[in-house]
C-alpha cells in the first residue's frame, strides 16, 4: 500500500511538473519570438536541431544506464554511493566528449548543414552545458531508482526559470544586434541553467540516505560489461534519430529558400512554423 501510495504521489508530481515546464515554455516561446522575430525563431530552431545531436550523445544512454544499475543496487541491498560516483564519471566522460566535438564541428555544422554561419557563436557557447547536463542526468536517475522525485522536480523548475531570467536580461542587450546574437543570447541562459541545476542534484545527492557511503559497499558495484550493455544501443538509436531530425530540419528551410528565392523569408517561415505553431499545437500531448 505504501509503495502505492509513493508511486502515485510521485506520478503527480512529475505530471505537475511536465505541465508546469510546459506552460512556462510556451510563455518563454512568446517572450523570444517577440524579440527574435520569425527569422530569429527559425535560426534558433536550427541550432537546437544540431545540439540535440550532441545531447544524445552526453545523456542518452546514460540517463537509463543510471536509473538501471541504482535500482539493481538497492535490490541487491547495496548503497548507491559508489554507483552513484560510477556514473557520474562516466557521464562527465560521455558529456566532455561531446563538448569537445561540438566545439570543434560548430563551424562545418553550422556552414554546411545548416547553411547559416550566424548558428557558430551560439553552438559554442552551448558546448560547456554538455557535462553538467550528463552529470545531472546520471543523479537525476539515482533518484529515480530511489523513488525520490521531488529533488529533480524542484532542481527542472528552478532550471527553467534561471533559463528564462537570464535569456530574457541578455535579450534586452543582444537581441538589437541581430538574430545571431540574439539566439546566443537566448542559448547563454541555457548553459548557465544547465550548470546551476547540475549544482542543485548533487546538493540534493549529498543530503539523501540512500547515496551514503557503506563500510560493505563494494568498490565495484557493476561491471563495465552490464553498464555498456545498456547505453551503447540507447546512445545508438538516439543518436540516429536525432541526426536525422538535424538533417530533415536543415533540409526545410534550405529547399523553402529555393521555392521563395530568400533566405530570411525561408527562414521566417520556418521559425514560425517549427518554433511557434507546431510547440502550441503538441501542447495537449504534454498531459
Amino acid at each position: 500500500m505504501a509503495r502505492r501510495k509513493t508511486y502515485l504521489q510521485n506520478a503527480a508530481l512529475l505530471t505537475a511538473c511536465g505541465l508546469v515546464l510546459r506552460v512556462l515554455g510556451m510563455g518563454f516561446r512568446v517572450v523570444l519570438s517577440s524579440y527574435l522575430g520569425g527569422e530569429g525563431m527559425g535560426l534558433y530552431q536550427l541550432i537546437l536541431a544540431v545540439y540535440m545531436v550532441f545531447v544524445s550523445l552526453a545523456t542518452a544512454g546514460i540517463n537509463v544506464a543510471s536509473a538501471r544499475l541504482a535500482a539493481q543496487s538497492l535490490a541487491r541491498g547495496r548503497g548507491m554511493a559508489a554507483t552513484l560516483r560510477g556514473l557520474c564519471g562516466t557521464a562527465l566522460l560521455f558529456g566532455c566528449c561531446a563538448m569537445l566535438l561540438q566545439v570543434l564541428l560548430a563551424e562545418p555544422a553550422a556552414r554546411y548543414l545548416l547553411h547559416d554561419t550566424r548558428a557558430i557563436l551560439s553552438l559554442q557557447i552551448l558546448a560547456p552545458s554538455l557535462p553538467f547536463m550528463a552529470a545531472a542526468g546520471a543523479v537525476r536517475g539515482c533518484f529515480l531508482a530511489a523513488r525520490r522525485v521531488h529533488p529533480n522536480v524542484i532542481a527542472q523548475l528552478i532550471e527553467q526559470i534561471i533559463r528564462m531570467a537570464i535569456a530574457i536580461a541578455a535579450l534586452r542587450v543582444l537581441a538589437q544586434w541581430g538574430a545571431g546574437y540574439g539566439c546566443a543570447a537566448v542559448v547563454l541562459g541555457s548553459t548557465v541553467s544547465e550548470g546551476i541545476s547540475c549544482a542543485l542534484m548533487f546538493a540534493f545527492a549529498a543530503k539523501t540516505p540512500e547515496f551514503a557511503r557503506r563500510v560493505d559497499e563494494p568498490l565495484q558495484p557493476y561491471t563495465q560489461k552490464e553498464l555498456y550493455a545498456i547505453v551503447l544501443p540507447v546512445e545508438g538509436s538516439r543518436l540516429l534519430a536525432s541526426g536525422l531530425q538535424a538533417v530533415e530540419s536543415s533540409l526545410i528551410p534550405y529547399t523553402l529558400a529555393l521555392y521563395t528565392g530568400s533566405r530570411a523569408d525561408a527562414m521566417a517561415q520556418y521559425g514560425s512554423l517549427k518554433g511557434m505553431a507546431l510547440p502550441l499545437l503538441f501542447f495537449p500531448f504534454s498531459v
